[in-house]
């Protein structure tokens, strides 16, 4: 082990962050360890404790009392939370992007554009916090007959987060969901990955510092462990303590399908039904549509950037193109030219997990079965199990319209041609995260190719021009998210302003003294936000 592992794992304790402090590991506590992607008997030299049904209950209770306190009610104080976090995180910058590569497989290069991401984010939704607009605040002063009523977005209150295995800091325990969670005014109880528990933690315990600079009550924010035996069990009495209100998942679609179910059919302590709402952002096998004036005038240039798309970090992202929709008298020809830039690596890297390349050797060994023509869809045996070495099949749309194997998510290096001769097989399309549409001028004034746009937005939730899915700016107009199956609630967003709506409620105020109304609505509006008045946007007072 180098120096540098060596360094950054003085400061990981291997144990959850509960209220503030480690939970003490009893007798009974699930230990598990963190093993690296290209050598899965090798581990780091450290034994993480899982988090016991107790822990789980005390940090859920932590963060009830916080939020019960106000201790977030204030947007400057959030704002001041979410910059010292960056603060913190980018004082630990080395040591995250050691363990991560360590740990993830992912390369440092990656990895540092993750970190940007991740504390870029956190900034932006301390600037939307401080802002306050996000609330949506709307004041109708009394008329004749009526009172004033006035309306903004409050809090649902503490919110557990499950980090993503792929994206270990922009979806981890720092990333979109948590961010902005405490922008939005909740507490967050943080469930760790266990592909990667030393980064997390590292991560974790410079966002507890934060909470602790500010002056905030530990039960802010939160870390929990989970892995070995119990890792689906720490899930499920996060989901299921009634004082948690709300939960972020980003995953794969069974995880977030079972997520959801136990929100839904949760109870409260009285045993009366107590659902809350799951969001679930469960990845997509995202299509591009290249039309045959693209393909004829610059075919070649799109294969390079669909390759090098499908094959950035081993194909393990949720909005890497799965579907690559082609007119049949252009897609043997592109066909071609992708598959021999996706061949051009001569060396299968290492997937996250052995779980994770199991599973995309399984998706490979199916589409095999079903009779779609290949380029290459190798056999997972000896150390190529654990590797993810790239995949092209091509299949025509007419043959595939009732094959749902050939629809799915290839969470890896693959994509699926499909030879279409009109717009039949894109009926078929599930929803997705991103769809992206190659196209030339000429095309733009073709009513068929109106049709097909409008018809692929449909089914996305963001839309490309001439480029690849992949690559998702933080920004406040983004979305990510999209029609079920990509999310389980297609109106919100991960990613971008509105991420932070997802963790409220509206809620009205009627004919109430300036006494008992929020900032956001009094006549003063120190915020100097933007509402309606009598139908019309103002500003300032009512």
């Amino acid at each position: 082990m180098n120096r540098a592992i060596e360094r950054a794992l003085r400061q990981v304790r291997g144990t959850s962050i509960v209220a503030g402090s480690g939970s003490a590991p009893g007798a009974r506590a699930p230990r598990f360890r963190s093993h690296s992607p290209w050598n899965p008997q090798r581990a780091l030299p450290i034994e993480f404790v899982a988090a016991t049904a107790r822990d789980v209950s005390d940090a859920a209770g932590a963060a009830d009392r916080a939020f019960r306190a106000d201790a977030l009610a204030d947007g400057a104080k959030r704002g001041a939370l979410l910059r010292t976090i960056a603060e913190e995180l980018e004082a630990r910058r080395p040591d995250v992007l050691t363990l991560g590569v360590r740990e993830t497989g992912l390369s440092r290069k990656r990895l540092g554009g993750e970190f940007d991401r991740m504390v870029g984010q956190a900034r932006m939704f301390a600037a939307e916090a401080e802002d306050g607009s996000w609330v949506r605040a709307v004041i109708d002063p009394a008329a004749p007959g009526g009172p004033d009523v006035r309306r903004m977005l409050i809090p649902l209150g503490p919110a557990a987060v499950f980090g993503a295995s792929n994206f270990p800091l922009a979806y981890g325990v720092m990333g979109g969901d948590s961010a902005s969670a405490l922008a939005s005014g909740c507490p967050v109880v943080a469930k760790n990955h266990p592909a990667h528990p030393a980064t997390g933690e590292l991560i974790g315990r410079a966002c507890a510092a934060a909470v602790v600079r500010v002056g905030l009550p530990e039960g802010v924010f939160q870390l929990l462990h989970s892995g070995g035996a119990t890792d689906l069990d720490v899930g499920r009495w996060l989901v299921e303590d009634p004082r948690i209100r709300a939960v972020g998942f980003t995953g794969s679609r069974a995880g977030g399908e079972a997520l959801a179910a136990l929100g839904a059919a949760r109870r409260n302590g009285h045993a009366e039904p107590d659902p809350i709402p799951v969001f679930a952002e469960m990845g997509s096998a995202n299509p591009v549509v290249v039309t045959e004036r693209a393909a004829a005038a610059r075919g070649e240039a799109i294969a390079a950037e669909l390759a090098k798309s499908i094959l950035g970090s081993t194909g393990q992202m949720c909005t890497c193109p799965g579907l690559i929709f082609v007119p049949g008298a252009a897609a043997r020809g592109f066909f071609d030219r992708l598959s021999a830039r996706l061949r051009a690596p001569r060396r299968a890297r290492a997937m996250l997990t052995p779980r994770i390349a199991a599973h995309y050797h399984d998706r490979l060994a199916a589409l095999r079965r079903s009779g779609c023509a290949e380029a290459s869809t190798p056999e997972a045996t000896g150390s190529a199990a654990a590797r993810g070495a790239p995949a092209l099949v091509r299949v025509r749309g007419a043959d595939v319209l009732g094959r749902a194997e050939a629809w799915d998510e290839v969470f890896g290096p693959a994509a699926v041609v499909v030879e279409c001769d009109d717009a039949a097989p894109l009926s078929r399309l599930r929803g997705a995260l991103v769809g992206s549409v190659y196209f030339e001028p000429e095309d733009e004034t073709d009513p068929a190719f109106v049709a097909l746009v409008r018809a692929l937005a449909a089914k996305t939730g963001r839309l490309v021009c001439n480029g690849v899915p992949t690559g998702v700016r933080v920004c406040r107009a983004m979305v990510h998210g999209g029609p079920y199956p990509a999310t389980n609630v297609p109106w919100t967003s991960a990613v971008g302003a509105s991420a932070m709506e997802r963790w409220c409620r509206p809620l009205c105020w009627q004919a109430a003294p300036p006494t008992l109304l929020p900032p956001e609505l009094r006549p003063d509006n120190p915020l100097g936000i933007e509402r309606t008045v009598n139908g019309n946007a103002s500003r300032g007072g009512a």
